[in-house]
């Protein structure tokens, strides 16, 4: 029977969410849904095998074995480690692998090492000569981080799910001999780093890079601004091993030995074992592992003379998939290989798409993929590229019928006839066409930023737009039937609104985001009605470093922690970008934000605006059209949702020495229930001025001045404002020591409900004005909820 296998498939993948999720509520109820979808097609074979696949995965992955706590001691500061080779990268300064530390209960386990070069020539050296198999390492465990903001990706979940628990910080690092306890994964590993360091050798340069990413999955070399252009224009997984690669593959290994005079039989004999060996060379990553047991469950069928499906071989690789690791549904790419590969072979089946022309065939295949890729992508990356549905049309050939061809050719020829002219010819031809390709995605990149910003969506918006796809797909079947029009109507509809749930949410938030030290705050209002950003955060350069410590892509308060955590909101455009002083802590990550997030203005004081971090950015605010508000204390001077500047005053108060920090806009105002009293780096002088102007000033959440240091937040002025809460954003384990512990005891005397980055992560107000009513409905969430004070 067709497709037999489907629902088997669909309930051993549920059953596997309904166990690593905890049997919640929600999955059950999906689950649930599924379960009546089955009892409904009245087949007892399906019915059967599928209660029985998906009872049996459920056993499995209670039993399976999976390591869930750390069995090395946090103290333990010597360690034997055998290096995993393909993960080893030197970016700047610092040397980065995975290793299996040797225990000697044989109970080896792996970490992640950091080690900081020393010099430029010791760099060179491991650049040359590479690492190790086994090292000696002295260093210090910590813990992985886990995500400090809303919605972000946890690196400690991570690393967890691949029963890694610790990042080991080296300190010193010593070649080790006479270890020969080497798992096979790690033997296989060093075999994969053979061949890229022949690859290195006889080919090297971009083609290089470009052949070890496309047929063996190995990316490293690529420059992070490259794949960034490609995952901006949504084809990053053109450099990933999809279908695609291992059908062309065979295609090409088919045709050589049937004109070779081999029988199919025997063809397809020779494929079934070189596939496998191919996917251990590939590393048989996720997208490999699939694309190459579904061939190989179609071969085996071939084999074994019976008549199979696409459909019914993919069931079986996934429940395969599931069986040996459940805890890879977590992947991103897991869930696209599977996703996208299950609706291609959907869509290529039905009638309607079989009667179009191939171009009309190529475009709808593109557009409803790209329909089906939106829920992962929102929920992953928080946005999706609509331009990848023309992109598709132009770069899938462009890498199918010829890069990767030409790619496969290079390597078939670089290992036949090592060091012959003509080898070198076809690299630097390709070396030519790779940069032109690289250039072309760029430029196309620059143009415009073709994302649609969604936001993580909720659990009510990510079913509206999985309903939505569903009744897409449902009516495309029946499209003949105008009285199904309706369906697409109402899908398109569910589409819509689940896309837009975010950006248009009722709720309000003010949230404290954790930027490390420094100050933050995003002001998001109901109903998409305006959103704000008070400060942008910033690290500060403490020494000049050389050239050979740069990392390709520094660490970027603006890119890495803001603009995710707006895109996470749905927020795609600021109306107002609030500066309170022009210290780099407040200010420094502005410029990463500006090049991916649109501003409509910029308010600051003048003061603000003349410093020299800010004026050296005029010319990007005239080129990026952005109005410039100087403001400073007015009754007619409002910033934000309503928010009125207290200070500073003009001219500046007699006798207050001048300093960024008394120089910091003061911001008061109404949001949701509660009054709010924003005060940069405001110290106790500026503190002075605002009680002797507002006497009668009161407020129920304060942000604390300058990070909780001990020169603001004296006890006259917390006694006149008579917050209920206190805000502080401070770095962790930061070299100021903030918040100040007498600040803290003080607060914790006048009975001040605190909140703090260091140790609670981003903090959230969240509001929602309750429809033809003056009630407000509204709560304080952290990320981190087990340090609430």
């Amino acid at each position: 029977m067709k497709g037999y296998y489907l629902f088997p498939a669909l309930l051993s993948l549920a059953s596997v969410i309904v166990v690593l999720e905890g049997f919640s509520l929600l999955t059950i109820l999906l689950t649930g849904v599924l379960l009546f979808r089955i009892f409904t097609t009245r087949n007892k074979p399906i019915i059967i095998v599928s209660l029985m696949t998906g009872l049996f995965l459920i056993t499995v992955t209670l039993v399976r074995p999976h390591r869930l706590e750390s069995t090395i001691i946090e103290t333990r500061e010597n360690f034997t480690v055998v290096v995993k080779p393909t993960t080893v990268e030197i970016d700047g300064q610092f040397l980065r692998f995975t290793g299996s530390v040797i225990n000697r209960k044989d109970d080896n386990e792996e970490v992640i090492i950091t080690y900081k070069l020393s010099s430029e020539e010791e760099k060179d050296y491991f650049e040359e000569n590479g690492v190790s198999r086994v090292l000696k390492i002295h260093g210090v465990l910590e813990k992985p981080e886990d995500a400090v903001n809303f919605r972000q990706f946890s690196y400690k979940d991570f690393l967890m799910h691949e029963e890694i628990f610790w990042k080991l910080n080296a300190e010193k690092i010593e070649s080790q001999k006479g270890i020969k306890e080497i798992s096979l994964s790690y033997k296989i590993d060093h075999l994969r780093a053979e061949l890229f360091n022949q690859i290195d050798k006889g080919i090297g340069g971009v083609t290089g890079s470009y052949l070890k990413a496309l047929l063996f999955s190995d990316k490293r070399e690529l420059s992070d601004s490259n794949l960034e252009n490609y995952r901006a224009l949504g084809i990053i997984h053109l450099l990933s091993i999809s279908g695609l690669h291992i059908q062309f593959l065979i295609v090409m290994i088919e045709r050589c030995l049937l004109r070779a005079g081999v029988t199919k039989e025997t063809t397809a004999i020779v494929l079934f074992f070189i596939l496998p060996v191919y996917g251990i060379f590939a590393g048989f990553k996720v997208s490999v592992f699939r694309a190459i047991i579904q061939a190989m469950f179609s071969l085996g069928h071939r084999l074994l003379k019976r008549k199979t499906i696409s459909l019914d071989n993919w069931s079986l690789t996934i429940i395969l998939a599931l069986l040996i690791n459940p805890y890879q549904i977590y992947a991103v790419g897991f869930q696209l290989s599977y996703l996208l590969s299950c609706v291609m072979i959907i869509l290529s089946k039905q009638n309607w798409i079989k009667n179009l022309s191939r171009i009309k065939t190529s475009i709808c295949l593109s557009f409803l993929v790209s329909l089906a890729s939106i829920p992962v992508l929102s929920y992953h990356f928080y946005e999706f590229s609509w331009i990848v549905i023309i992109l598709n049309l132009i770069f899938i050939p462009l890498f199918s019928l010829f890069l990767l061809p030409l790619l496969v050719f290079i390597f078939v020829l670089k290992m036949m006839l090592y060091g012959l002219f003509h080898i070198k010819l076809s690299v630097i031809f390709s070396d030519k066409i790779i940069l032109l390709l690289e250039d072309l995605v760029e430029k196309i990149s620059s143009l415009y930023p073709f994302t649609f910003v969604t936001g993580r969506l909720s659990v009510i918006g990510m079913i509206l737009i999985c309903c939505g796809i569903l009744l897409v797909f449902l009516y495309l079947d029946t499209y003949k039937n105008l009285r199904l029009f309706s369906i697409f109507i109402i899908g398109t509809a569910f589409i819509f609104i689940g896309l837009l749930s975010e950006k248009y949410s009722p709720t309000g938030k003010v949230v404290m985001l954790d930027i490390g030290q420094g100050d933050a705050f995003l002001i998001k209002e109901p109903w998409g009605k305006g959103n704000y950003l008070i400060d942008t955060g910033g690290l500060s350069q403490w020494k000049e470093i050389e050239e050979w410590e740069e990392p390709e892509s520094p660490y970027s308060i603006g890119s890495d922690v803001v603009v995710p955590s707006l895109k996470a909101f749905g927020i795609k455009e600021l109306d107002q970008m609030i500066l309170t002083h022009a210290d780099t802590d407040h200010v420094g990550a502005l410029e990463d934000i500006i090049s991916e997030i649109e501003i409509n203005e910029i308010v600051a004081s003048k003061e603000t605006f003349f410093d020299p971090a800010l004026k050296k950015l005029w010319p990007l605010f005239v080129r990026e059209n952005i109005n410039i508000e100087s403001v400073d204390y007015s009754k007619t001077n409002k910033a934000g949702p309503n928010m009125y500047i207290l200070y500073p005053f003009n001219p500046p108060e007699p006798g207050l020495k001048k300093s960024k920090n008394n120089e910091s806009l003061v911001l008061y105002g109404i949001i949701g229930n509660k009054k709010w009293l924003f005060t940069g780096d405001l110290e106790s002088a500026g503190e002075d001025i605002l009680m002797e102007h507002y006497p009668q000033l009161k407020t129920d959440v304060l942000k604390i001045g300058h990070h909780g240091s001990k020169s603001s937040t004296q006890v006259a002025f917390l006694e006149q404002l008579t917050p209920e809460i206190g805000w502080i954003s401070s770095g962790k384990n930061n070299l100021y020591g903030h918040p100040n512990q007498k600040i803290i005891e003080r607060l914790k005397e006048k009975n001040i409900k605190i909140y703090r980055t260091d140790q609670q992560g981003a903090v959230s107000y969240q509001y929602t004005p309750v429809p033809f009513t003056n009630n407000i409905l509204e709560d304080m969430i952290t990320k981190i909820k087990d340090k609430e004070n």
